[in-house]
């Protein structure tokens, strides 16, 4: 059954069936780790992306094979789809196996500050288990 990722009313990224707006059953997020946002200094208008996406935001995330610098990439957008970042590759191994076996994963703001002209960003990640 395929689904697709949308905004829900409590502000958090929700799978629905792709043939109603009905939210599927049994679904839940699964802790998997905490990170910063990493490359955000190589990212055009990284500021005017992220001026909207406080703490609590929900973020995208989605890999990135064709990476030059990392083939295991996962790169991470707002919820309007605007590149952010990515994981950091320290962090993205066992992550990227997991969404290239269709695993569905998610991320959401826990921390951002802008420092020294250097944006901040911190984000938990989840297992959309559906």
């Amino acid at each position: 059954m395929a689904g697709e990722l949308v905004i829900s009313d409590r502000n958090w990224l929700d799978v629905r069936n792709s043939a109603s707006s009905v939210p599927m059953p049994f679904s839940h997020e699964v802790f998997l780790k905490e990170c910063h946002v990493a490359g955000t200094m190589h990212v055009d208008d990284v500021l005017y992306k992220t001026k909207s996406v406080d703490v609590g935001a929900p973020l995208v995330l989605k890999r990135e094979p064709e990476n030059g610098y990392d083939e295991l990439a996962i790169r991470v957008e707002t919820a309007a789809g605007e590149g952010i970042g990515w994981v950091p590759k320290k962090h993205n191994d066992v992550l990227a196996r997991l969404m290239d076996a269709g695993k569905l994963l998610v991320a959401k703001v826990v921390h951002k500050e802008l420092e020294d002209h250097w944006l901040n960003m911190r984000i938990e990640i989840f297992l959309k288990d559906i």
